[in-house]
């Protein structure tokens, strides 16, 4: 009885070994963090931005850095296409709808749809945000992963739903799955009441004027 005891016990451990790296392969073409690097338009070849997606149990947390922008106020949003060929990224097509369709949404929609918020530049034309996308996912139905983060000239205007009447395009990148040890989530992602841009899809509108 020992000895079957015995064998049965060093089975589950030698597939417990096993099992390990085959786990990790298996997660590996399993999207666990997303990126888009975000260049300059013909228009503005200074902008950059770097955006980072991380999963959290409310959503995707986000974190984004940004420079050569002019200083003030520029809308940044999720587009529906992963194009940027056009030279005003215009090939990256309208804002991607969370809820419901990008190209048809309706005639009374009251939000920005994809909308990021805000970025801040300083003097300098830097601006650091973060913020949660309620919701929204790297994997399955509205997935984030092909889409565009596209920069725009000014802020939003919360009246101009649903593209916000943020004016051009100045930076757009391809939003890609990247290592999950080179993102890590805003150490206040999940954390509304310490002043980060929640873009509440169902609050906010989603949107911009050259979209």
């Amino acid at each position: 009885m020992n000895t079957y005891l015995a064998t049965g016990l060093l089975a589950v451990a030698g597939a417990a070994f096993v099992s390990a790296p085959a786990l990790a392969a298996k997660n590996e073409d399993k999207p666990q963090a997303a990126i888009a690097v975000a260049d300059g338009t013909k228009a503005t070849p200074a902008a950059h931005a770097v955006v980072r997606f991380t999963p959290t149990q409310k959503g995707l947390a986000y974190t984004t850095e940004a420079h050569g922008l002019t200083p003030g106020k520029h809308g940044y949003h999720l587009h529906i296409y992963g194009d940027c060929s056009a030279a005003d990224a215009t090939s990256a097509g309208t804002h991607y709808n969370l809820k419901g369709s990008s190209l048809n949404p309706p005639a009374d929609i009251d939000r920005i749809t994809g909308n990021l918020g805000e970025l801040v530049a300083d003097a300098n034309g830097d601006a650091r945000d973060k913020g949660l996308l309620p919701n929204a996912k790297l994997k399955g139905k509205k997935s984030i992963i092909g889409r565009a983060v596209i920069v725009h000239e000014k802020a939003n205007d919360p009246s101009q739903p649903p593209i916000g009447a943020a004016g051009s395009r100045q930076a757009c990148g391809v939003i890609g799955i990247a290592d999950p040890a080179s993102v890590s989530a805003p150490p206040m992602a999940d954390d509304d009441a310490a002043g980060n841009n929640i873009a509440d899809e169902t609050a906010k509108n989603e949107g911009s004027s050259a979209e």
